[in-house]
C-alpha cells in the first residue's frame, strides 16, 4: 500500500464521518439500477478466506469502473449501518463487535471502507455454517470469533470494499484487503467471511 495511506480500525461507525463514508459507498447515488449480470450474486454469494496468513502479495484482478457501480444502495449507507448499532441489535453483546475499516490518506480524506463485525456465532447471516463450526471445532479449531463483511440481518446483494472512485481506488482496495488480513491475525478469528457481495468482488476476494 502506498506509504501515505493507512488503515484504521473503527469500534462503532459513530467514530466514522457519514458524509465520507456515505461518498465511499453511493458515489453514484443518482445512478440507475445496475445491469443484472453485474448485480448476479455467485452460488451462495460468499467468499471465505482461509485466515492462516497474511495478504497475498500477488496482483488482484481490477475492478472495471462499470463494475464499481451502481445505483443508490440504502443497506450500505452509514444511516441504515448506524441504526441497527444505535438500536443495540449490532453490538459485542450480541455477537457482533463492530470492527469497520477504513482507509484514509495523509490529509485524512477517507479513501475507502469496509463493514465489518467480529462474530461470536452465525446468526443472522443467512449463509449457514453451523456445520463448518462444528467440523472444525471438533477437529480441536477455534470457528469464533470470524471476521464478518456484511450487512447485518441483510441478505441483499451490494459492494462490500466500499471504495470512492478516483485515482486511488486500486490503492484503497488493496488497503482494505491487507487491513482486513491483518485484524483477522490480531483478533486471532479463524477466517475472512463475506457474504452477498457481487461478483466482481467475489473474485477479487478469492484472488
Amino acid at each position: 500500500m502506498a506509504g501515505d495511506l493507512t488503515v484504521r480500525v473503527a469500534g462503532s461507525i459513530a467514530a466514522i464521518n457519514r458524509e465520507r463514508w456515505n461518498a465511499c459507498a453511493n458515489p453514484t447515488a443518482g445512478a440507475g439500477p445496475s445491469r443484472d449480470s453485474e448485480l448476479a450474486p455467485v452460488s451462495g454469494s460468499r467468499a471465505a478466506c482461509d485466515g492462516h496468513g497474511v495478504a497475498p502479495a500477488s496482483p488482484r484482478p481490477a475492478l472495471h469502473a462499470s463494475e464499481q457501480e451502481e445505483g443508490y444502495n440504502p443497506f450500505i449507507s452509514h444511516e441504515f449501518l448506524s441504526s441497527l448499532e444505535a438500536s443495540g441489535a449490532v453490538s459485542a453483546r450480541t455477537g457482533w463487535a463492530p470492527a469497520h475499516l477504513v482507509v484514509e490518506n495523509a490529509a485524512g480524506d477517507v479513501l475507502g471502507c469496509v463493514a465489518a463485525y467480529l462474530k461470536s456465532h452465525s446468526m443472522g447471516e443467512y449463509v449457514f455454517d453451523h456445520s463448518w463450526a462444528d467440523a472444525f471445532m471438533r477437529a480441536g479449531g477455534q470457528y469464533y470469533p470470524k471476521l464478518q463483511v456484511s450487512v447485518p440481518f441483510t441478505p441483499v446483494t451490494g459492494r462490500r470494499l466500499l471504495v470512492a472512485p478516483g485515482p486511488r481506488t486500486e490503492a484503497a482496495r488493496a488497503g482494505l484487503l491487507g487491513g482486513l488480513a491483518t485484524l483477522r491475525q490480531q483478533t486471532e478469528a479463524s477466517s475472512i467471511h463475506a457474504t452477498f457481495l457481487r461478483k466482481p468482488e467475489f473474485e477479487v476476494f478469492a484472488a
